[in-house]
């Protein structure tokens, strides 16, 4: 659901999702959720992920956290960001709905920036999902070419500004417009007025780090003594000479050792839920009666036959129970904690691994 939207969800992950973008024009009115003043007030608080970027002389300079006062001063246009505002207000929160159609595992969070007349951070590209909703005033969004690894930035250590940009399509967004830009593509947003833009951004796991956890999963049981094995024939090569056909040979028994393994997906839950930013309660804190889960917590699940596997902020906890209770709360619902049950264990389990919060 997007609000406001004649949303055709299915169409969109069919043809859309991170394969090309998607201009969506506001069709209802747009109450912004955060004003300005807040966001700055917010920028000022220890702890808050902030940053702000000014541009000067066709750069971008980038002072980074924690702000102050004076560091809004200036004549030359420059931009806010906040990290994880959906953390801290529940208005900004409530945006997480309108993505409620993708997997909630998949959701990082929602950045708020704010922007002088002319303001931006510049050509860039990002490698993740991001959902751009224009909150007031308006931002003039420039889409370029797709990007990658070689692709070449310029020498800003802070920043990564692309050294070229190519044009492909320009949007002026208002308040309540949507741009969805997919991984990888080129964009460059300048606020026209001043004004401020929601990012909600989507994190993926890298296969660097998917490859490490599912090897990690797999070398306590596998048998030292199993060895690599000759293929048959065995090829008569040069003297000292590794074949095509003997390196064929060693992969083969990789992917077997893979497909044969029994694979329960923990290493998965367990690494896109890591939240190393949550912190649990105190051993003291007693669960208490109405539970929802907590904006820093992350909270995944999968079913196998008559068992859960819950996945909590890194954690894996066993269940037999029904998922609703998962789906309540992956959903952003409050839940009553039953009097006892293998539910009420559950959620005191989430409540010691800081996935859950008082309601």
């Amino acid at each position: 659901m997007i609000a406001g939207q004649s949303f055709d969800s299915a169409r969109f992950l069919r043809d859309y999702w991170q394969q090309q973008p998607l201009f969506l024009p506001a069709q209802a009115r747009f109450d912004n959720p955060l004003s300005p003043e807040e966001l700055a007030g917010l920028a000022l608080e220890p702890g808050v992920e902030a940053r702000l970027v000014r541009e000067q002389d066709d750069d971008w300079r980038l002072e980074p956290g924690p702000l102050h006062e004076r560091s809004f001063d200036g004549e030359t246009p420059w931009t806010l960001l906040v990290q994880r505002v959906d953390h801290y207000v529940p208005a900004v929160t409530a945006l997480r709905d309108w993505v409620s159609f993708l997997p909630r595992w998949r959701l990082d969070d929602i950045m708020v920036s704010y922007a002088t007349d002319g303001g931006g951070v510049g050509p860039h590209y990002d490698n993740y999902d991001v959902f751009l909703v224009q909150g007031m005033g308006q931002r003039q969004w420039r889409l370029g070419q797709r990007c990658g690894p070689d692709t070449a930035l310029r020498n800003n250590p802070d920043l990564r500004i692309l050294e070229g940009f190519e044009d492909s399509a320009e949007y002026l967004l208002n308040p309540g417009d949507i741009l969805y830009v997919p991984p990888g593509l080129a964009h460059w947003g300048t606020a026209v007025g001043n004004g401020m833009t929601y990012s909600i951004g989507f994190r993926a796991p890298r296969v660097s780090d998917m490859l490490s956890r599912r090897v990690d999963q797999l070398l306590p049981d596998l048998d030292e003594e199993q060895l690599y094995l000759d293929p048959r024939p065995l090829p008569v090569g040069r003297a000292g000479e590794i074949t095509a056909t003997s390196l064929d040979a060693a992969r083969t028994q990789l992917r077997q050792i893979l497909d044969a393994t029994q694979d329960n997906g923990d290493w998965f839950g367990e690494l896109v839920t890591e939240a190393p930013e949550a912190a649990p309660p105190s051993d003291d804190e007693p669960l208490p009666d109405r539970v929802r889960l907590q904006p820093d917590g992350r909270l995944a699940w999968q079913q196998l036959g008559d068992e859960l596997r819950v996945y909590a902020n890194g954690d894996t906890l066993h269940f037999s129970i029904d998922p609703e209770l998962l789906e309540i709360l992956c959903s952003g619902r409050h839940t009553t904690v039953p009097a006892n049950g293998p539910e009420r264990q559950l959620l005191q389990s989430l409540w010691q691994t800081g996935c859950l919060l008082d309601d």
